[in-house]
């Protein structure tokens, strides 16, 4: 409801930068609260929000109850095995209700249409199944931790921390709202029952859960960096002390791949199935005045499918991007080194920065970085054309008029 307030409201720009400073002071109350009843040490203002929504997220069982290290509870298990029976039922219900509309396509759409479908709800059961295993989960925020002394100055800017988490919540929830009220408009109240869930767990898992890790981990290779360039020639500890959260940066990212590998295998897989299925339809089988519509909502699914995706992939190749800074100051910072000692511990220090580069791979199936988004690009503009194809609706298409008279 507070979304829907906000997208009506959103042409009066000062009743909603009011809503706005009243809900980042809520939050930040809360927050503070936390911190001050924490009993640990130091801890980032982004540690304290992922602890604030992912006792949101523990109700879809996609995500961790909370960052205590803790083990779950039996009626938690007895639950996320629910959630895991309930999906796949639904999921064997869809393809079954759905079963008499695929006939009007061809193999190679219906094909695509049962795998995203089936790959969404391999999706939801792995991701419920990462949630309930704790000692990787334990690691990860162990690690997390041990290194949130590289992140302190997000204390300093408290305010701009909360506009960054709150700037894409409205934003996705308004283009999510748009979307549904078209959709709806277009093919009936059915559409929320088949989406409902989908857009939830993206929600969660995207712009929440695993995009708020990534930051994490990307700040932590920043501030190793900046402490570098600040420190490194006052006192030799420093470098000791910067070895040994190199080492420990570099866990959290293999820790990071052990836990979510899998899980983003079949989401990668599962937006490029979807987003093939989103572009290719046919606009002739809606009557004019559901065409804008139909277009816009096409459009909004795609983007609330790929953004999210396009910033994850993003945000694992600037990690990789800051640890190839922090080598490059490293190596270029031994050039001026008289000293044989100081030489000698930048030269550890190098040795172990180039050995302890982060690498985001999906299962080690293959690598997450910038080339990741051409290969989805590659792969539906493929299919599409093999679709457009074979599509027995569009007789005028050039390749199959060209394939015919062949």
């Amino acid at each position: 409801m507070f979304f829907l307030i906000v997208w009506k409201i959103s042409g009066k720009k000062s009743v909603l930068q009011k809503l706005l400073l009243k809900l980042s002071y809520l939050l930040g109350r809360h927050l503070s609260i936390q911190n001050s009843q924490n009993r640990v040490g130091f801890l980032s203002m982004s540690f304290h929000l992922l602890n604030f929504y992912l006792k949101t997220g523990r109700f879809l069982a996609i995500t961790p109850p909370s960052t205590e290290i803790r083990e779950h509870s039996k009626c938690r298990q007895i639950y996320q095995v629910l959630m895991i029976v309930g999906l796949v039922m639904g999921t064997l219900g869809s393809t079954y209700y759905y079963k008499e509309a695929f006939s009007d396509f061809n193999f190679v759409k219906i094909a695509a249409l049962i795998l995203a479908e089936w790959m969404l709800c391999a999706f939801s059961c792995r991701i419920i199944v990462e949630a309930s295993r704790m000692r990787g989960w334990r690691r990860l925020i162990k690690d997390l931790k041990e290194t949130s002394c590289l992140v302190q100055d997000e204390e300093v800017h408290t305010r701009k921390v909360l506009f960054k988490f709150l700037g894409p919540q409205i934003i996705f929830w308004v283009c999510c709202i748009c979307n549904v009220w078209f959709a709806v408009s277009v093919v009936g109240v059915i559409f929320i029952k088949f989406s409902s869930v989908e857009i939830f767990e993206i929600y969660f898992f995207y712009t929440l859960y695993i995009c708020t890790l990534l930051e994490m981990i990307r700040k932590r290779y920043e501030g190793l960096r900046r402490r570098y360039e600040h420190r490194f020639l006052r006192n030799r500890r420093h470098l000791v002390q910067m070895s040994g959260l190199a080492c420990s940066l570099n866990k959290i990212v293999d820790t990071f791949n052990d836990n979510f590998g899998y899980s983003l295998v079949l989401l990668i897989c599962y937006v490029t199935l979807e987003s093939l299925n989103y572009l290719d339809f046919n606009l002739e089988e809606y009557s004019n005045e559901y065409l804008i519509e139909l277009f816009v909502s096409q459009v909004l699914s795609v983007l609330l499918l790929f953004v999210p995706t396009l910033m994850m992939i993003l945000t694992c190749d600037n990690i990789v991007e800051e640890s190839q800074k922090i080598i490059f100051l490293v190596s270029h910072s031994t050039l001026g080194i008289v000293d044989c000692e100081m030489r000698q511990d930048l030269d550890r220090l190098l040795t172990i920065l180039t050995t302890s580069v982060p690498h985001f791979t999906a299962a080690r199936f293959f690598s997450i970085n910038k080339s990741t988004i051409f290969s989805i690009f590659g792969t539906v503009t493929s299919f599409l054309i093999i679709m457009l194809t074979l599509d027995p609706t569009q007789p005028n298409c050039i390749v199959k008029t060209n394939l015919t008279e062949t």
